[in-house]
């Protein structure tokens, strides 16, 4: 089948290449707290404490998201410039590096080349964005919603897939040698044969190329923007709040089952696949249908809420078996507000800034995603359900800002009307 042919429709080529990305993500993921935090984890001296091993968690997760903070608005915009093919498999590419180095890292008990390794895959391999534009590229404002799904059911399912896989390559009494490197070095095949996927099946989907100037400190100039953008500066105050809020969640749920239930790898592992489960389902089916009924700012009035209370019932079971319930809740809601969100963002840009404009949304939640990591470790020292109700909290905040946000919309637009 030739390339022509696929670009007639592109959106399961889309799909496979973020199922491959997430699918890494999927078995690295799981392995990061135990390695760090886990009983059986030497890649600490037996004098290091929990609450240092803890902060030392939440800096190499923070490390990352302000990497990504500088380095995705700029892959998002070379994107608009080269193309979204050519950046994705340089994404890919580096991806499969930043994980070989990560996997030597544990090998050579060499905490540095860690963080370097997240560093580079920070910077030169978020390819989210870039995913993101591809699917605004060959979307219209009525299909958009369901088309950046896409972006979650590749999430879950890949999730649930690198999940399953982590449980297994990281248990050595399934294979002698198995340990905490060998998922890394899947991870780094599995980006290899992205690299693979992309060059040879994936379209070009740009329409328009637009060599705009790109700036090595866009990430700032992004939240200048975000904050000077009239129209869109309270969604994307929302955004990120809401980011803030729900990257506590991912980000130390783990280490909440580790320290409060005693959470083993392969517990963790089958965990994150349910997680990934729900995920997959709220937005295969349940956000496609309500796109069909519902406008995006619609949704938003109510998911964002009901997303707020469904985090506080994450918090409270002394049985962890109460997480299994409460988890599709928590993911329903989720899964309704954030495409909704990118929807409206992108509604509101024209075709040949797609990936400028959700580079400024990349910026403004990889700005959020690190502040988590960097204030969680010390919160946990002080109360193990500390960060999750951090979460909550910013959710409810997040929930007002929205409000302000469509009563402001509603306001500009009744004014247009009558005039």
């Amino acid at each position: 089948m030739n390339r022509e042919k696929h670009a007639k429709n592109p959106l399961l080529l889309i799909f496979i290449t973020v199922f491959i990305d997430f699918m890494g993500l999927g078995v690295a993921l799981p392995v990061l707290a135990p390695l760090f935090v886990g009983a059986g984890s030497t890649l600490f001296s037996s004098s290091t404490t929990l609450d240092e091993r803890t902060a030392m968690y939440g800096y190499i997760l923070g490390i990352f998201s302000i990497a990504q903070f500088l380095g995705a608005p700029l892959l998002g915009a070379y994107s608009d410039r080269l193309g979204r093919r050519k950046v994705l498999t340089f994404a890919s590419l580096v991806n499969s590096i930043g994980f070989l180095l990560f996997a030597a890292g544990i090998y050579f008990k060499n905490v540095q080349l860690l963080f370097f390794s997240r560093i580079l895959s920070g910077f030169l391999g978020s390819s989210l964005p870039v995913v993101q534009s591809a699917l605004a590229d060959v979307s219209t404002q009525e299909n958009k919603v369901r088309n950046f799904s896409l972006v979650g059911i590749g999430f879950g399912s890949g999730f649930l897939v690198g999940a399953i896989i982590s449980g297994i390559l990281s248990n050595p009494e399934i294979v002698p040698w198995f340990n905490f490197t060998t998922p890394f070095l899947f991870v780094a095949i599995m980006n290899i044969v992205n690299f693979c996927f992309i060059y040879f099946k994936l379209p070009e989907t740009l329409k328009e190329f637009n060599p705009h100037n790109i700036q090595f400190l866009s990430g700032f100039q992004n939240i200048q923007k975000a904050y000077t953008h009239k129209n869109l500066r309270l969604l994307f105050l929302m955004i990120f709040i809401m980011t803030v809020g729900f990257s506590f969640f991912l980000q130390f749920m783990q280490v909440h089952l580790i320290t409060k239930f005693s959470y083993t790898e392969f517990q963790l592992g089958m965990f994150v696949a349910y997680f990934a489960v729900c995920v997959a389902l709220s937005q295969a089916i349940v956000l496609r249908k309500v796109s069909l009924y519902i406008e995006p700012d619609k949704v938003l009035l109510f998911s964002i809420p009901l997303f707020a209370l469904s985090y506080c019932l994450m918090i409270a079971p002394s049985n962890h078996i109460w997480l299994y319930v409460f988890i599709p809740i928590m993911t329903t809601f989720q899964g309704l507000t954030y495409p909704n969100s990118l929807a409206i963002l992108s509604n509101s840009s024209s075709d040949n800034v797609q990936g400028e404009v959700i580079g400024i949304n990349q910026s403004v939640q990889s700005l959020a995603m690190a502040i988590p990591p960097l204030a969680g470790g010390y919160l946990m020292s002080k109360s193990i359900n500390a960060p999750m109700l951090l979460g909550a909290a910013c959710a409810f905040l997040g929930w007002i800002t929205y409000l302000f946000y469509y009563s402001r919309k509603n306001q500009v637009v009744a004014v247009s009307e009558k005039s």
